[in-house]
């Protein structure tokens, strides 16, 4: 999580108000752009669930690589932030793959994206630290090694799965990659936090209606991210998930038969957009039938899309997830870099360890809190040149030399 101010205008937009349309006067209009939904099988090859606690599922996102490759290779796996799902990832994977050979995943969190688990809610810290221990452990990597990175919650996630490993298995843990999330700015965020979920848009009547909030909101200043990122922090008002969000229906596994929600695949084109006084966006079709000679009137189709997890009744575990967050991450054995939108975000711990040389920091400028979907490219430039600098993967040439600093 980030400052408070910052996550506002992340997900209200700050100050930014909506174009206006035609026929409005003042500014001219702005030529729409494109704020249809992308498939996951444009980015990942492949997509499974891992049991977990019983009949408990993930939902783990990969790419494929060939047996042979995947005997030696690194894997790196990435944890989204609160809300969102392992699309959030997408756009850096795809900048990254060209540059090293590796295996990437990245999964959905408990009661996030795809997973299905008979207690959605909780989200505590140790609950979802052995969720993914457990994952970690049916990846089967044998000498691999693993590298963990994660944003803001996923980032805190990312620690404390960290500590667990290196005290707990013999994962041989070779770099930690946090994102966004330092325990001081963290802390002093939270009693903002439920104002700005309730401030949210409650429901959306299409996917393209909440990609095009998304970034206009500023939540999301990359598009391209949006389209990918947003279908997996939504569902249908029946439960049911994007179809956007699926790469290949799996075969259900003799260790768990719970349900996995499928979407029922509706499409509606949307013809125009109106803002509905709840802050909502509305599609209105217009269907070309007629009766004899009289055109019947215009139908509204409704198409509800709500959040697929309620965050705010999760607020019991937030302080859990960020006390004592500074002291584990500097006691990570392994090489660690910290990637931050803003230095202020920075708490007086982990600034004298970042002087002394504890880790590496890296601040990017103009970017929100969702860094790593509003500048995938160099968010991607960073992970790899970190990864080559401490010797993880093999340098190439197309991994760009960068320098440690603000």
């Amino acid at each position: 999580m980030a400052h408070v101010k910052d996550l506002r205008k992340a997900m209200l937009g700050g100050s930014r108000g909506m174009p206006k349309r035609p026929g409005g006067g003042g500014d001219a209009f702005l030529l729409r752009k494109d704020y249809s939904a992308v498939s996951a099988s444009d980015y990942f090859g492949k997509a499974r669930f891992i049991p977990v606690d019983g009949i408990d599922r993930l939902y783990l996102y990969e790419t494929e690589i060939s047996g042979e490759e995947a005997t030696n290779i690194p894997y790196l796996l990435f944890l989204h932030g609160g809300g969102y799902s392992g699309l959030t990832w997408a756009p850096v994977i795809s900048q990254l793959s060209p540059m090293f050979t590796a295996e990437f995943g990245a999964v959905d969190l408990r009661g996030h994206g795809r997973s299905a688990c008979e207690n959605e809610m909780d989200l505590s810290t140790e609950r979802v630290t052995e969720d993914l221990f457990q994952l970690v452990q049916k990846l089967n990597l044998g000498e691999r090694s693993l590298i963990l990175v994660g944003h803001s919650m996923g980032g805190a996630f990312a620690i404390h799965l960290s500590d667990k490993l290196q005290e707990e298995s013999n994962i041989n843990l070779a770099g930690l990659i946090v994102i966004d999330v330092v325990e001081g700015s963290a802390l002093e965020s939270l009693s903002g936090m439920q104002h700005v979920l309730r401030n949210r848009p409650k429901e959306f009547q299409s996917l393209t209606s909440a990609i095009e909030w998304c970034v206009r909101s500023g939540q999301t200043r990359n598009a391209d991210s949006a389209r990918i990122s947003m279908p997996g922090q939504l569902k249908l008002l029946n439960g049911d998930v994007p179809e956007s969000t699926m790469i290949d229906e799996p075969e259900e596994s003799e260790e768990s038969s719970h349900p996995i929600p499928k979407s029922a695949g509706t499409s509606i084109t949307c013809i125009q957009e109106e803002e509905s006084d709840e802050g909502c966006f509305t599609d209105l079709v217009f269907p070309q039938r007629s009766t004899g000679s009289r055109m019947q009137a215009p139908v509204v189709v409704l198409e509800k899309y709500v959040w697929r997890i309620d965050l705010k009744k999760t607020e019991p575990f937030w302080r859990g997830w960020f006390e004592g967050l500074s002291k584990k991450f500097l006691a990570v054995r392994a090489p660690k870099l910290l990637l931050l939108a803003g230095v202020d975000r920075l708490d007086k711990e982990l600034m004298v360890a970042q002087m002394q040389g504890k880790f590496q920091m890296q601040v990017l400028s103009s970017v929100g809190h969702i860094v790593h979907e509003d500048a995938p490219d160099r968010v991607a430039e960073h992970i790899a040149s970190f990864l080559a600098r401490n010797k993880i993967i093999a340098a190439t040439s197309t991994i760009p030399r960068l320098f440690p600093g603000c």
